[in-house]
């Protein structure tokens, strides 16, 4: 490691070199982002097929519900 950092940072002795590191942690923030933002669609996507699904389903038991309501007032 000292090694890396005194041949690659003009003979400082700091404990980084920034061109070697920052890529690295820019494309692993990226993944993180971008994996991130997979799981929020994904999660708004099920939180969506969810509503749809509990919406239909309750108009399909008001409609049956309201059907036999009908067959017994009639």
């Amino acid at each position: 490691m000292r090694l890396f950092c005194h041949t690659y940072s003009n003979n400082t002795t700091t404990t980084r070199p920034k061109r070697k590191y920052m890529p690295e942690k820019y494309a692993s923030a990226a993944v993180v982002a971008a994996a991130a933002a997979a799981v929020a669609v994904v999660v708004v996507v099920v939180v969506v097929v969810v509503v749809v699904v509990v919406v239909v389903v309750v108009v399909v038991v008001v409609v049956a519900v309201v059907a036999e309501e009908k067959k017994f007032n009639a």
